[in-house]
Formats: structure tokens, C-alpha cells, sequence
């Protein structure tokens, strides 16, 4: 059954609340050391090294976890929601390739033009916004 457009809002609420958490646990993981191994003398170039590396961790971290769910068709928040991306036509599973092109360009699109591509979902016969009919995908609930 295709996601109804209040699903498809909550799973996107969903993407940014859990990326907030495992940016903020990772975080936690890499600053709470730092305070215990600081050099007092050279604090100002440890704390700059050190932010220099925490933002390559957050950055690579959150690269790693969304290629996992784009690899599945999904995304965290459609993950938890029990939510994927199918082929229009097909019915399958989109490949990577074409779900990191759907989110990473297609989703650029949808947020042009004060974000109509969006709110086209509310008014398309199959809940498409504008990423999903670029890449003629739909979400559908498992």
C-alpha cells in the first residue's frame, strides 16, 4: 500500500531526530575522552585537532549509515516506520545507485521553489512528490 503523506512527513521527521542522536552519541564518544587526555599547555591546538577530527567522525559516520539504509531501499526514518522505496513500474526494490541519486539530487529538486516538489504529495494520485516522479519511484508501506 502506498504511504500516505502524513507516514512519508513522520518518517522524514524520524531521519533528523535519529541523525541528531547518533550525531550527538558519537559526540559524546569522541569529547568525553578529550577531557580526560588534555595537555593543559598545548590545549588550544589539541581542542583544534581535535574538533578537525570529530567533524571527519561525524561526517564519515553519518555518510556510512545512510549509504547502509539507501542500500535497502530505505532511509532510518521509513526503516523504523516499516517504509521503502519501490519502482514504479517494477514494484521492486530501486537500486543504490538510483536511491542516492533520488535523495541526494531528486530531494534538492522537491525543495526548489519554496519546497512545492513537497507538498505535491498531497495532490498526486500515488503520493508522489517531485524526486519520486524524477526517479518514477513510490513509498510504500510494508
Amino acid at each position: 500500500m502506498i504511504s500516505s503523506p502524513g507516514r512519508r512527513f513522520l518518517a522524514y521527521i524520524l531521519d533528523i531526530l535519529v541523525s541528531f542522536i547518533l550525531a550527538l552519541i558519537i559526540s559524546l564518544f569522541i569529547g568525553l575522552p578529550s577531557i580526560f587526555i588534555a595537555d593543559t599547555e598545548n590545549i588550544n591546538s589539541f581542542f583544534s585537532g581535535l574538533y578537525a577530527v570529530y567533524i571527519g567522525v561525524l561526517i564519515l559516520s553519518t555518510i556510512i549509515i545512510q549509504f547502509y539504509f539507501w542500500s535497502k531501499s530505505t532511509s532510518m526514518g521509513k526503516a523504523i516506520l516499516k517504509m521503502k522505496v519501490l519502482d514504479k513500474r517494477t514494484h521492486q526494490p530501486v537500486g543504490f545507485l538510483k536511491m542516492v541519486l533520488r535523495e541526494l539530487i531528486g530531494k534538492q529538486v522537491s525543495g526548489l521553489f519554496f519546497g512545492l516538489g513537497y507538498i505535491w504529495i498531497f495532490i498526486d494520485r500515488d503520493n508522489q512528490a517531485w524526486h519520486d516522479k524524477i526517479f518514477d519511484t513510490i513509498v510504500v508501506d510494508q
